[in-house]
């Protein structure tokens, strides 16, 4: 009668921590964030600044310009 009531509370605390645990399994969705076209992703860290040159009189002349700002440093040489 021991050995029977023993398989019996066993049995039923299986029962109970198997039918009582229910957990929820969603799907998870990825929803892609479009680009904006007004908004750039990726911006530069320093300004992108070349030389300019033009010869006048036979004479080369130099002058930088900053293409990120748009306008001229310094004079020309």
């Amino acid at each position: 009668m021991k050995k029977l009531s023993k398989i019996f509370y066993v049995s039923l605390l299986v029962a109970v921590i198997s039918g009582g645990i229910k957990t929820q399994v969603y799907a998870y969705t990825y929803t892609p964030v479009p680009n904006s076209v007004e908004e750039p992703s990726v911006w530069p860290q320093s300004d992108i600044i070349e030389w300019r040159y033009k010869t006048e009189n036979g004479k080369l002349y130099k002058r930088q310009y900053n293409y990120t700002k748009v306008k001229w440093i310094g004079d020309w040489k």
